[in-house]
């Protein structure tokens, strides 16, 4: 789903497998299907237990937790960006990256 409640189609590429805090999670990588996304382009959209109170409450995107980001509708209606699966929700909260000023 994205976040102005459009499906937006994606193939699973595979997963990515890691530990955080002892505790081992899992989030899957996809290649969007649409316009201007290239073949070799993967997203990682997450959702953690930050999301909502101190991270923007669609999710994140992004494996590298340090470089991790909002998408553009975080700060624009105007966007129609994906809505990380359920199956990227991790049990840990992750405190990298880019958080939403609106919880501060």
């Amino acid at each position: 789903m994205s976040t102005r409640g459009n499906q937006r189609r994606a193939t699973r590429v595979g997963w990515f497998d890691f530990s955080v805090e002892g505790k081992a999670v899992r989030l899957e990588a996809v290649r969007l299907l649409a316009p201007g996304v290239g073949e070799n382009d993967l997203g990682i959209f997450f959702r953690d237990r930050t999301t909502g109170t101190e991270s923007y409450r669609p999710g994140r995107y992004r494996l590298d937790f340090k470089s991790a980001d909002n998408p553009a509708c975080a700060v624009s209606d105007f966007y129609n960006c994906p809505i990380p699966p359920k199956a990227n929700t991790l049990p840990v909260a992750i405190r990298a990256g880019e958080m939403d000023a609106h919880y501060h």
